[in-house]
């Protein structure tokens, strides 16, 4: 009697399923944006060479916070500087 119980309850719900369809969700698909051109000019490996130096924190900070307000990285200020040192 239990089982016929279960089935009765059950059945309601098995008619409603069957009646309407699940509808599947549609992702809408759209092209990804073209990347912008990188204004850097390509690193020159034949004439270039790696330098790693200690740089006070405040410096370093500093220094980060100018590249950020000029919209140019680290190492182009540094290399800046240096042809600036260097009268170049």
């Amino acid at each position: 009697m239990a089982k016929q119980d279960f089935k009765d309850k059950f059945q309601g719900l098995k008619e409603m399923v069957q009646a309407s369809p699940v509808a599947t969700p549609m992702q809408k698909v759209v092209p990804a944006p073209k990347a912008k051109e990188s204004k850097k000019k390509p690193l020159d490996k034949e004439n270039s060479s790696a330098f790693t130096f200690w740089i006070d924190n405040e410096k370093m900070d500093q220094l980060k916070m100018k590249s950020i307000t000029s919209k140019t990285s680290v190492k182009d200020l540094i290399n800046q500087a240096i042809d600036a040192f260097l009268g170049a």
